[in-house]
């Protein structure tokens, strides 16, 4: 008797959480532990009671259908694909990890990152403990792996590396979050970028958080935003961030937890208008999440506008006939 009790009350579960991820998703707090149950592990739980309660098979056969649905039409790439970029020749890589707090050995993880030749380095959960004071000297560690000069920038249980300047902009304070915004100085004229941290509390309110993130974007703008943002792919949350920003990665890239991921949680946006290619991530056993790579152009999207205004100008100074542009413009 209580296998089926298991069974159906599982059904409805299953349906109760699709239906939730559909329209209320995080909009409300109440919601919230439905809407963020990973679909990959619906699917495997629903699997696993079909082929172990032989009697309650029509059960779960009812249940596994919003289950593949929620995975199918709410995380997968074949709905929420971004365009397919190719590589340019003159980019800056930037890689993102939350690296666990170091828990497998700071100079192991030093040595994978090495490994994809990045020039910026963002990281999550950089040391051990909040409270705990100091860094490990990751400019150094880096700097030893790579032979190159490597800048650091670490605070707020965050770091943000670089083998070029790092210009300190602020370091943010909010409800639910914490973020760091840094001006890389490469030879192009540089690019901000805004690493977050995200509470993982689901008593914290998502769209709150968001919300107040998008108000200081306009102050901020940054041209790329990474970090792991504890918040599912499909939430609605997200929703005004993509209206500015573009998700460079397709929501089936599961980055936690490692080595079976089952949700996304980190994340890489660029501000429109700017090409990211070569997007990818990959996962090892230093860390309970997976990394994040993509390329970016090494001319700031500032510095493409101020071209192109030199060269407008240039042209409406010039004695050549402005219609033959106007054509083609």
């Amino acid at each position: 008797m209580w296998k089926k009790s298991v069974a159906v009350l599982w059904m409805f579960f299953s349906l109760a959480s699709f239906l939730i991820k559909l329209w209320p998703s995080d909009r409300f707090l109440w919601t919230a532990p439905l809407a963020y149950f990973p679909p990959v592990l619906a699917v495997v739980i629903t699997a696993a009671g079909f082929i172990f309660l032989k009697q309650q098979r029509n059960l779960f056969t009812l249940s596994i259908v919003p289950a593949i649905a929620s995975v199918i039409f709410l995380e997968s790439p074949f709905f929420n694909a971004p365009p397919v970029r190719q590589s340019r020749p003159e980019t800056i890589r930037i890689l993102h990890w939350n690296i666990w707090s170091g828990r497998r050995g700071i100079e192991r993880i030093v040595n994978e990152i090495s490994r994809h030749d990045p020039h910026v380095i963002c990281l999550n959960e950089p040391k051990r403990s909040r409270a705990e004071k100091s860094y490990p000297p990751y400019a150094k560690l880096f700097e030893q792996a790579t032979r190159e000069e490597w800048h650091a920038w670490t605070e707020s249980f965050m770091a943000i590396l670089s083998k070029y300047p790092v210009e300190q902009l602020r370091s943010i304070n909010g409800p639910g979050y914490q973020g760091l915004l840094a001006r890389i100085k490469s030879p192009a004229q540089g690019h901000k970028i805004l690493l977050l941290d995200i509470s993982p509390r689901i008593t914290s309110s998502r769209q709150s958080i968001f919300q107040q993130i998008i108000r200081e974007l306009k102050s901020f703008d940054p041209e790329v935003i990474v970090g792991d943002f504890n918040t599912p792919a499909h939430a609605h949350s997200l929703s005004r961030l993509r209206n500015h920003y573009e998700d460079v990665a397709a929501k089936w890239t599961y980055t936690w937890p490692t080595p079976m991921p089952m949700m996304r949680l980190d994340y890489v946006f660029l501000k429109r208008g700017i090409s990211g290619s070569n997007y990818q991530y990959g996962w090892t056993l230093l860390s309970d999440h997976a990394f994040q790579i993509v390329d970016i152009p090494s001319t700031s999207l500032q510095q493409i506008n101020n071209d192109l205004s030199v060269l407008l100008s240039d042209l409406i100074d010039s004695n050549i006939d402005r219609s033959y542009f106007d054509f083609y413009i």
